[in-house]
């Protein structure tokens, strides 16, 4: 499987410092966050229950940052 194959796995540790970024530096970070709205919503069917929680706070902090003009791509995205 070459690099350009192989899809980003959202992970505890990715997940928690997404969370963190929106958290402490707000808005500035959501064109950033906004295209890893399809792993953060596949991460919350994970078997891990951490991860599972990791997937849920980032989310959270997403929509919290989130401004009305990205919650279009934001159902873009989510509807992948």
């Amino acid at each position: 499987m070459s690099g350009a194959d192989r899809q980003p796995r959202l992970t505890r540790p990715v997940s928690t410092r997404n969370r963190a970024l929106a958290d402490h530096v707000g808005r500035p970070v959501e064109p950033y966050l906004v295209p890893m709205v399809g792993l953060i919503l596949e991460r919350h069917a994970d078997k891990s229950p951490a991860v599972r929680a990791a997937a849920e706070a980032a989310a959270d902090a997403l929509v919290e940052i989130l401004n009305p003009p990205s919650a279009v791509l934001v159902l873009q995205v989510s509807a992948l």
